[in-house]
């Protein structure tokens, strides 16, 4: 097995140099952008020596990509791979300028001072980083043109033998929620990330014939492990569309699995939900042909059985020959998906479920389920998922303490969630044991939420007697917020002041997690009992 990514990329092209990605965006949505996996490697490696000619890299460098586009994401993403640097995924900014510097200093601690890659677009948003720790693409893209930067110049680099293949290698940074609100950098490593991937193959019964398609924004494991460097190790081809276009025009998605016989894809549960319904009120019923389509991995959230039926049913009748479905689960922490549901709907239907199982993990993790002092149950008891294996990450980066809170004394992690095992060893989720709050596939904890109303310092609301949580409403596609607060004595007298405060609070829940709770509720103080200081 090719233990390296970058010797991944250029067995690919080795193998099947015609073969590439597709790139829709808003400009291109009738002739979408095209890069061969020969090109990938090509320009990655003209990149590769601009980042070193500008000083931007060095072996094992920590270079923050804040980009807008698929495309971008991809080329430099690799670009500082080929330099020896190694790309962190930024995730979206807080709109909250407060929470938003807080992030910033929090991400230039962490990441020991790292270099930032953006756009001129995004450059105003990152001026608490040093001006030599800044550097936009643009400029970078036009001194490529003004110097005529080669890949034949690229002797020094990883390529071409100037640094160590080392098995260990970091690879890359993903930041995902910390328990104090602030990101942790989930450690992703060469091997760790290819043993994922062929597990995934094995898995789905994955070939090079399969097309791949994602559309989530590249900042989350599923577009980045599930679907790019998946298909790269499979050697298949793949599209990516822009989160906004899909979201706007799900019919346009559907559209695209035709046109490009797309086989493999990824959704969360809530787009599921948005498909069907654009399938039912669409008239005329679009002409489609969804025959090659065989997958759609769907976590990041619970998977509601009645969603899932209808949505099998709607691939079914624009073609699709069998059920795509297939319910999963996964984390940042173990590559995206490591367990998948293929036998969807018999085990729910037979047993009258409400929510999917996740099904059985792949052959590069291994699960238990353990009670509150550490036994491992047996079979069909309710407990704590943790999980083990090649696949997991080895820690959190330049963080210690979160590092031994998420691993048990004998090396498992603890992902936080609840669930039993049956004898058949599929996977059954029932909650979560950490006070975290799933919107739309994204993890918040709840006391970051609630950290983030008591900085607003709200006039009706009084200071540490706020709670947030997420409740599941029947008929509902995906988690709906609540938030209880205690109001101050003017709010409880004036009512403006308490509808001023409650519309408040939503905005301040909004701009934290981009979703409005569903409720926003004022109570007394003896319904908000404390359990501590």
């Amino acid at each position: 097995m090719l233990t390296h990514l970058l010797q991944v990329l250029e067995n690919c092209v080795e193998s099947v140099p015609e073969k590439g990605i597709f790139f829709y965006d808003s400009d291109h949505l009738d002739h979408p952008a095209f890069i061969s996996y020969h090109d990938l490697l090509r320009q990655a490696k003209e990149r590769a020596q601009l980042l070193l000619n500008h000083h931007i890299v060095s072996p094992g460098e920590i270079v923050i990509l804040h980009l807008e586009t698929h495309i971008d994401y991809v080329t430099w993403f690799w670009s500082v791979l080929v330099a020896s640097g190694v790309p962190v995924i930024s995730t979206s900014l807080p709109t909250d300028p407060t929470v938003k510097t807080s992030h910033l200093e929090h991400l230039q601690k962490l990441l020991k001072t790292p270099k930032v890659l953006t756009t001129k677009r995004f450059s105003n948003e990152f001026t608490l980083f040093s001006t030599s720790d800044l550097f936009l693409v643009e400029e970078l893209i036009s001194s490529e043109h003004q110097s005529h930067v080669t890949a034949s110049t690229t002797s020094t680099l990883y390529g071409n033998g100037g640094v160590s293949r080392d098995t260990y290698d970091l690879a890359f940074l993903m930041l995902t929620s910390g328990s104090t609100g602030f990101s942790k950098a989930v450690e992703q490593h060469h091997r760790q990330v290819i043993a994922s991937s062929h597990s995934k193959m094995e898995m789905m019964d994955v070939t090079s014939e399969d097309i791949f398609f994602n559309w989530i924004d590249f900042d989350h494991v599923s577009a980045v492990a599930e679907i790019h460097i998946h298909a790269i190790v499979a050697q298949a081809t793949q599209v990516h569309v822009a989160p906004t276009i899909a979201l706007h025009d799900p019919l346009l998605w559907l559209k695209i699995i035709d046109h490009h016989a797309v086989s493999y894809t990824f959704s969360p549960n809530f787009f599921l939900a948005a498909v069907c319904r654009a399938v039912e009120n669409a008239s005329p019923r679009p002409a489609l042909n969804l025959s090659k389509l065989r997958a759609v991995i769907s976590g990041g959230e619970a998977n509601v059985v009645s969603t899932g039926l209808a949505f099998n049913a709607a691939m079914r009748s624009l073609g699709a020959v069998q059920d795509v479905l297939v319910p999963a689960f996964g984390m940042t922490e173990t590559c995206g998906g490591c367990s998948y549901n293929r036998e969807f709907p018999d085990r729910e239907t037979r047993l009258g479920l409400q929510f999917c199982s996740s099904g059985k993990t792949i052959s590069a993790l291994q699960i238990r389920i353990t009670d509150e002092t550490g036994k491992v149950l047996d079979a069909d008891q309710e407990g704590n998922l943790e999980v083990s294996g090649p696949a997991l990450v080895n820690r959190y980066f330049n963080d210690v303490d979160n590092t031994t809170k998420a691993f048990t004394q004998d090396g498992w992690f603890k992902t936080g969630d609840r669930g039993c095992i049956d004898a058949a060893r599929n996977l059954t989720l029932s909650g979560r044991a950490k006070d975290m709050i799933k919107i739309n596939g994204v993890n918040y904890f709840s006391h970051g939420l609630e950290a983030a109303l008591e900085k607003a310092r709200l006039d009706g609301l009084t200071p540490s007697y706020t709670a947030a949580f997420s409740t599941w409403p029947t008929g509902s596609d995906s988690e709906e917020l609540v938030i209880l607060f205690l109001p101050t004595s003017r709010a409880l007298e004036d009512r403006n002041v308490l509808v001023h405060t409650i519309d408040r609070i939503s905005e301040t829940a909004t701009l934290y997690c981009t979703k409005a709770p569903i409720n926003v509720i004022p109570l007394p103080v003896e319904m908000l009992p404390k359990t501590s200081l």
